[in-house]
């Protein structure tokens, strides 16, 4: 499989364009601290990729809030977070969620005692975050295909949740993006989504859900998810996600125009926090993943936020899809075959600095002179936005 992962900068064209990582760079995991604080129910992530700065640009966004990672219980022996390199390509890291054992204990709707598994990727303390749109890619462990022989339906198995308000607040309201299985033995996994308010502990009324069985979800291959969120009543508010599948063909999978809050909130005042990359499962189904001896990991790369919908990935990719490159890995050179005049490029280091700026270049950029390593090519093409290639140096 090529080792080269593009993704779109729009820094610079779009002041709604927030933040982009690939956990590359000095990016690293920081177990039981928040922005610099003691947490024992969480984790963090710091440093700079390709310019981009976990903790100034991330978690001191005013609109944003604070960035973090939640466990709620237990410790790292049951469930972690860490960047690690990609299941595909070694040279490629990525953040990989993984829950050994259930590690939380609750109680039902019926006061009956329960546990279950939680690693969610969180944007907490939102101000008036009414419309945003973000980009990720997700990988499934081959493993997860063993749901396909577990002997009943599954509905819980979150991948993103957006709260508007949080559980313990007035007018609680979530939308939940979700794997689901239909049916028993055999089913195809499918992605599925609803909104919800709060009935009392435990109990939810769904207001609106959807299972999109048309689209098979895949293990073991790379996909890219595109959501789009906007606050709003029966008739303003829009949960949108398409994912990208590794052959590059897009599927629009939620597609919904509904509630995206509480329908008696007199003072909707946006989301108040979000799980961009998250895993949540019950201890149930985690038990029996374990008693096949089969790994509850996800893998998630190139993040990218936008706070507006003005200007998305797969929108703006979409317009430069002939735009193809080789070969990577490479010792020498790398070709840029397109059709497309190029204007400019900047190579940068792992770091994100810069060291080279290319103008007018041939279609062919010499990377010998360089130490073995990962460098980012940002190629300026003319009326289009830059792509930004991720290449690795042997």
């Amino acid at each position: 499989m090529i080792g080269l992962l593009l993704s779109l900068s729009l820094n610079g064209q779009s002041p709604n364009y927030i933040f982009e990582s690939g956990f590359e760079g000095t990016s690293h995991v920081t177990q039981y601290l928040v922005n610099g604080n003691v947490n024992t129910d969480g984790a963090d992530i710091e440093g700079i990729d390709n310019g981009y700065d976990w903790v100034e640009d991330l978690d001191n966004n005013a609109t944003l809030g604070t960035f973090r990672i939640f466990y709620e219980q237990g410790d790292t022996s049951v469930s972690i977070a860490e960047i690690v390199e990609g299941p595909v390509n070694s040279g490629n890291h990525v953040l990989r969620y993984t829950i050994e054992e259930p590690h939380i204990d609750y109680t039902g709707g019926d006061n009956e005692p329960l546990q279950k598994g939680r690693i969610q990727a969180s944007l907490n303390g939102n101000t008036n975050l009414t419309e945003f749109a973000f980009q990720v890619k997700l990988y499934l462990h081959p493993d997860i295909d063993s749901l396909k022989t577990h002997p009943d339906k599954i509905t819980w198995f979150t991948l993103q949740e957006f709260w508007n308000n949080e559980a313990y607040q007035e007018y609680p309201f979530r939308v939940t993006l979700n794997l689901q299985k239909p049916v028993g033995v055999g089913s195809n996994l499918h992605f599925g989504a609803h909104g919800e308010t709060k009935v009392s502990k435990g109990n939810w009324d769904a207001r609106w859900e959807v299972l999109d069985t048309l689209f098979a979800v895949p293990t073991g291959e790379w996909m890219t998810l595109e959501t789009h969120f906007v606050e709003g009543d029966s008739l303003h508010g829009k949960f949108n996600v398409t994912v990208t599948d590794s052959q590059n063909n897009i599927h629009k999978i939620v597609n919904i125009t509904g509630f995206t809050q509480h329908p008696d909130d007199p003072d909707p005042d946006g989301v108040s926090s979000f799980n961009c990359m998250k895993l949540y499962t019950s201890g149930q189904l985690i038990e029996g993943m374990k008693a096949l001896d089969a790994n509850i990991a996800i893998y998630w790369d190139d993040f990218k936020l936008w706070t507006d919908s003005t200007s998305t990935g797969i929108k703006e990719e979409t317009q430069h899809q002939h735009l193809n490159y080789y070969p990577n890995p490479t010792n020498s050179t790398v070709k840029l075959d397109s059709e497309i005049k190029v204007h400019k490029v900047n190579i940068y280091n792992s770091q994100g600095a810069l060291v080279e700026t290319l103008k007018e270049p041939s279609n062919e950029i010499d990377l010998r002179p360089y130490e073995s390593g990962v460098y980012f090519i940002q190629v300026e093409v003319k009326d289009g936005p830059y792509k930004r290639l991720k290449v690795i140096k042997n």
